[in-house]
């Protein structure tokens, strides 16, 4: 049973509520408290997708520094935006899908990251 006044529960059988002093009358049939209101708020995108992304350019950016006598500055660099855009933008792949938001400024990212590593390796190659 809850009070008329402030809602408040009250103990079945009594006459007056211990928060408010209000008379609370003798029976209440099917009374329900009142349902608050839940506000829609939209669920956030990850950060990780945008941090995949520059990430991903890093790596392009310092990828054909990797070779010369600018080596031992970009290399550190190079390698590690590279796989950690990867990394990153593998897990903003899967957190986007959970949440059925797009997944496109990762995929970018992931894309960007794996030729970022890869050219070096193949100009090393050639």
């Amino acid at each position: 049973m809850f009070c008329p006044q402030c809602g408040n529960n009250v103990i079945d059988g009594a006459k007056f509520c211990t928060n408010c002093g209000c008379a609370v009358p003798a029976v209440q049939a099917n009374y329900t408290a009142p349902k608050m209101a839940v506000p829609n708020i939209p669920a956030q995108k990850s950060s990780m997708d945008a941090k995949g992304l520059v990430l991903g350019i890093i790596c392009v950016v310092s990828s054909p520094f990797t070779d010369g006598d600018l080596a031992l500055y970009f290399f550190l660099p190079w390698f590690t935006s590279g796989i950690a855009g990867v990394i990153l933008s593998a897990i903003a792949i899967s957190r986007n899908k959970k949440a059925g938001h797009p997944a496109s400024m990762a995929i970018v990212g992931l894309v960007l990251s794996i030729i970022g590593i890869a050219i070096p390796l193949i100009l090393r190659v050639i």
